[in-house]
């Protein structure tokens, strides 16, 4: 049997959409089931049996996982949701002109005036700056700046238990530049344990392999003394400084999402507990959390580099 894409199902749901399969795939296994057979496994996923029946029907016809999870509650409204159709169409067509990577400054200015212009509503900073960063998650690639790696950290957007609360793991990672690939990566499940920077710029260089002599390592200050053994044993210099932090050039390179997985740039940006509660989900343990931050980054990598995305297994 192939194996199922999960790629379009929320990473929070992903652990449910396969329970549900399981329960679908022993029902259809069965060779003559019974009423009482579709009554039992009808609730264990919850539903009438009616209701059931059809999805077992779609389910052995079609078997898309995006159908065994619906009737849940998506995610929240947010600050763009509101623009109007008019002001969505000036906000792409600025951007376009004067690329993601302009001023954000420079980007409203423009945009105010061509929504004054057509009569219709400007939007608002917080808006455009999460079109601005969507746009910057699938920008070309910037033939014309220097190779490099840069390292910093972003939060993934996964609600995570952590003893008796929920955290957002926090992932160091090195991106190389100007392919935009993470090629070095650590995870930290723990809020009072860091992702570790070292380690990522160490399996950064062991993923290239043979590492440029010249190659130049951009990381922040705090971040400097912990990745300095590894820069000096690779590379024999000390490393660039990106300035008090090069979470701006991460921001700017990867935008809102990796691999389908947003992520923030900030730690406290976003409340677990709220999210949570939002969108009428569980938390992940530790492991599947791990796992689904490997698979946004491999595949993040498989679109960046323009390979064919694999099916996520089950």
């Amino acid at each position: 049997m192939s194996e199922l894409d999960l790629s379009g199902i929320d990473p929070l749901r992903r652990g449910e959409v396969r329970r549900r399969i399981g329960v679908l795939d022993r029902y259809l296994a069965i060779e003559r089931p019974t009423r009482a057979d579709a009554e039992r496994h009808a609730g264990e996923i919850g539903i009438g049996v009616a209701q059931f029946y059809r999805l077992a029907k779609a389910w052995r016809l079609h078997r898309k996982p995006q159908m065994v999870g619906a009737g849940e509650r998506g995610r929240p409204r947010t600050r763009r949701d509101g623009v109007p159709e008019k002001s969505r169409s000036i906000v792409v067509e600025v951007i376009g002109e004067l690329g993601a990577d302009a001023k954000l400054a420079d980007l409203l200015r423009e945009v105010a005036r061509r929504c004054e212009a057509a009569g219709t509503v400007t939007p608002s900073r917080g808006a455009l700056w999460t079109y601005v960063m969507d746009a910057r998650a699938t920008s070309p690639i910037r033939t014309n700046e220097p190779r490099r790696i840069v390292v910093g950290r972003v939060w993934a957007e996964l609600p995570t238990l952590h003893g008796d609360g929920n955290m957002f793991p926090e992932v160091a990672i090195a991106m190389l530049l100007p392919e935009r690939t993470i090629i070095g990566s650590d995870v930290s499940l723990d809020p009072g344990k860091r992702g570790s920077a070292a380690l990522a710029l160490a399996r950064a260089f062991a993923t290239m392999g043979d590492v440029p002599a010249d190659l130049q390592v951009e990381v922040s200050a705090a971040d400097r003394e912990e990745v300095l053994p590894v820069h000096l044993a690779r590379l024999g210099r000390e490393p660039l400084l990106g300035g008090r932090s090069t979470g701006t050039t991460i921001a700017s390179n990867l935008g809102r999402m990796v691999g389908g997985l947003r992520i923030l740039h900030r730690p406290h940006t976003a409340n677990p507990d709220r999210l949570l509660a939002a969108r009428s989900v569980k938390p992940l343990d530790g492991d599947a959390a791990a796992t689904e931050v490997e698979r946004a980054i491999r595949r993040h990598n498989e679109v960046i580099s323009g390979d064919t995305v694999a099916a996520e297994p089950t």
